[in-house]
């Protein structure tokens, strides 16, 4: 931990830890649930989005439809296919970049 020395005057070391040791488990319970909430802010529309898309293919029942129909449903699968390859071309970047 540092403590500051005034305007211009730097910094002077008081005291050296680690959180990682588990030194001190509140603050480390405190730092896990502020994580947990931004990664359920981060990643909870793809979660959501992979829910209604199992359930939708779950509803349709393929040898009902009429023959327009499932020209149409094949469309539409065709296009949330591209969809999602072009969303992991972005992610496959981002992954990159993070290297």
């Amino acid at each position: 931990m540092l403590r500051g020395l005034g305007k211009g005057g730097g910094f002077d070391e008081v005291e050296r830890y680690s959180l990682l040791d588990g030194s001190d488990p509140d603050l480390l319970n405190l730092i896990s649930d502020r994580v947990a909430v931004i990664y359920d802010l981060l990643y909870e529309d793809e979660e959501d989005d992979e829910a209604e898309a199992e359930e939708e293919e779950e509803e349709v029942d393929f040898e009902s439809l009429s023959d327009l129909d499932k020209e149409i449903l094949l469309a539409e699968r065709e296009e949330e296919e591209a969809e999602k390859a072009k969303d992991e071309d972005i992610s496959d970047l981002d992954e990159e970049v993070i290297e």
